[in-house]
């Protein structure tokens, strides 16, 4: 089995608990405000809502992706690696930005542009891996 995936499926999972912690957070802040209606127009909410929305779904295909790697990925060692730092890179620049802008540090939403061109990158590289990882005697089980 490759284990170059292992860092995909554990940064998926930890980034899924991260990004669903979000929720509290965003349920807090609104109370904590005092104000709902200020809080649910502000930014900050859209940003951190932003995250939560897309960092779940970037967790979950790090974690598919990772599970691809390690079960099909073999015979191709490097489009691997190229693959699974394409995936955890993309998930950081994407919602990781939106969620550090949420949170209030300056200017880093600018960076989320290059989020998803690196997740579209290493899906597009998983194809080739599932290719040429899945055997006729792996499917005829």
């Amino acid at each position: 089995m490759n284990v170059i995936g292992k860092k995909n499926i554990v940064l998926g999972f930890a980034y899924l608990v991260a990004t669903l912690s979000l929720g509290f957070y965003m349920a807090y802040a609104m109370f904590a405000s005092g104000e709902r209606a200020t809080w649910l127009n502000s930014a900050a909410h859209a940003l951190i809502k932003t995250a939560h929305v897309h960092g779940n779904l970037e967790s979950v295909v790090n974690i598919i992706g990772g599970l691809v790697i390690c079960l099909f990925g073999s015979r191709t060692p490097r489009l691997c690696k190229t693959a699974s730092i394409l995936l955890i890179l993309g998930a950081v620049f994407h919602s990781g930005m939106f969620y550090l802008g949420g949170l209030g540090v300056p200017n880093v939403v600018r960076l989320g542009f290059f989020g998803p061109v690196l997740l579209i990158a290493g899906i597009v590289l998983l194809v080739p891996i599932s290719w040429k990882g899945i055997t006729a005697d792996r499917v005829a089980m």
